[in-house]
C-alpha cells in the first residue's frame, strides 16, 4: 500500500502531479506472469552505502510510460529506532537506466543464456526463474537472477543451475555468482560454463611458428581488465557463496545471515573494482 501510494504521491509539485508527468509504476514481475513484481527481502548495506548490512524490504519503480528504472525503495526491517523508515533513491528525470523488464528481455535475447533453458528444460525437467533481485552497488544498479531446474516427477528440490547478472551495459552467466560476476568483464556470456573455469582474459600467445590469430573487426572491443585484486575478491567471494550454501543446508539462520551479509559485501567491493567504466550515476 505505501509503495503503490508513493507511485504518485512523491511528487510536490502541483501541475506535474496534475499532469501525471513523474508518475511511477511497479514493474512487472518477469516469472509472475503478468502481476506486478513483488518486494524482496534482502540483508544488504543500506541503500545511502554506510553502516553494516541490514535486513530490508526492497523495490525498483518504473518510469509511468516506459520501462526504464525511475527510484529504488528500501525499508529498514532491523528491530532499533529505524524499523520501518523508508529510504527511495530517485533517479535523474531522463534517465536510462534499464529497469527489471528490461533486464529480463535481454536474459531472454541473449542467445547462449536463452539455447541453455531449452536445453535444461528438457524431458523431465523444467526451468524456474527466482528472483530478479535489484541492489544499488556504487554508481549504478546490480541485477541477479538464479535459474534452478527441477524435475517435473516426484518431489525432487530445485537445484541451483546458472546466474545471470547484469551491470550497466554488462551481462554475466556462469553457475555460480562468483563466475558471473567476473565473466562481466572476462569474455562474452557463459564463457565459464563449458570449461568450468574462469576466463582468463589475456590469452596466451600462440607457440606455433608461422601462424597468426584471425582478423578481427575494427569496430570489436576486447574485454575490459579489472584490477589485479578482483581476482582475488573473486576467490573470497565463491568461498563466500559456498559457505552460504552450507549454511542453507544447517538450517542455522544466523549461519545464513552472516553469509549473505558477507556475499553482499564482496560483491559490491569486486563491483566497486569495475568503477571505472563508464556506468549511468543516480542521484540519491
Amino acid at each position: 500500500m505505501q509503495r503503490g501510494i508513493l507511485e504518485q504521491y512523491h511528487v510536490d509539485d502541483p501541475v506535474q502531479f496534475y499532469n501525471v508527468r513523474d508518475k511511477w509504476t511497479v514493474p512487472t514481475d518477469p516469472a509472475g506472469g503478468g502481476s506486478n513484481q513483488p518486494p524482496y527481502y534482502v540483508l544488504a548495506d543500506p541503500p545511502t552505502g554506510t553502516g553494516p548490512a541490514q535486513f530490508q524490504l526492497t523495490s525498483p519503480m518504473k518510469v509511468n510510460n516506459s520501462q526504464n528504472l525511475a527510484s529504488y525503495i528500501s525499508v529498514d526491517n532491523d528491530p532499533g529506532e529505524n524499523y520501518g523508515k523508508m529510504t527511495v533513491l530517485t533517479l535523474p528525470t531522463k534517465s536510462v537506466i534499464q529497469g527489471p523488464e528490461q533486464i529480463s528481455n535481454i536474459f531472454n535475447t541473449t542467445a547462449v543464456i536463452s539455447k541453455d533453458i531449452t536445453q535444461l528444460s528438457g524431458a523431465g525437467s523444467s526451468v524456474i526463474h527466482g528472483n530478479l533481485l535489484t541492489v544499488p552497488i556504487g554508481d549504478s544498479f546490480l541485477y541477479v537472477e538464479p535459474l534452478y531446474v527441477q524435475g517435473t516427477s516426484g518431489s525432487g528440490y530445485p537445484i541451483l543451475q546458472r546466474v545471470l547478472v547484469v551491470y550497466g551495459d554488462k551481462v554475466g552467466y556462469a553457475t555460480n555468482l562468483a563466475d558471473a560476476l567476473d565473466n562481466l568483464s572476462h569474455g562474452s556470456p557463459g564463457a565459464s560454463i563449458n570449461t568450468g573455469q574462469t576466463v582468463n582474459p589475456t590469452p596466451t600467445p600462440s607457440q606455433t611458428t608461422g601462424s597468426s590469430p584471425p582478423p578481427t573487426s575494427s569496430t570489436s572491443k576486447p574485454p575490459s581488465t579489472p584490477p589485479n585484486n578482483a581476482q582475488a575478491v573473486l576467490t573470497q567471494l565463491n568461498a563466500a557463496f559456498n559457505t552460504l550454501q552450507n549454511a542453507y543446508k544447517s538450517g542455522d539462520f544466523k549461519a545464513i545471515g552472516d553469509a549473505q551479509a558477507e556475499v553482499q559485501r564482496l560483491t559490491q567491493q569486486y563491483l566497486t573494482l569495475l568503477s571505472s567504466s563508464s556506468t549511468p550515476k543516480p542521484t540519491r
